[in-house]
């Protein structure tokens, strides 16, 4: 016999027998939450994976003109601007994308 809890309020005053397994729920529940979790890690793993690949292109294709005019505007070398940001492109990869995507 299964009752349906979503139109009875008074679910406590079924015995737990007849509630079912509220462990094998709960367990399923969580095994549920947890393939969701990781099937959307695995999609931002392979979503960064192809943003720092294209980071990384756009970034060593940048002509040194373009490291340049950053190196005068901050006072710097553009030697020390291409090894200041190179770290940018595997921690911040779409920002190395929207900073380089002008600079052809």
């Amino acid at each position: 016999m299964s009752f349906d809890f979503t139109k009875d309020p008074a679910v406590v005053n079924v015995p737990l027998s007849k509630r079912g397994n509220i462990d094998a729920q709960i367990d399923r529940y969580k095994a549920e939450q947890e393939k969701a979790r990781r099937a959307a890690d695995a999609a931002h793993r392979a979503n960064k994976s192809q943003l720092i690949a294209e980071a990384r292109r756009r970034f060593d294709a940048a002509p040194d003109s373009a490291f340049a005019a950053m190196a005068e505007r901050h006072g710097k070398t553009a030697k020390q601007v291409r090894a200041s940001l190179k770290s940018y492109v595997r921690a911040r990869p779409q920002w190395i994308i929207d900073l380089l995507a002008g600079e052809k």
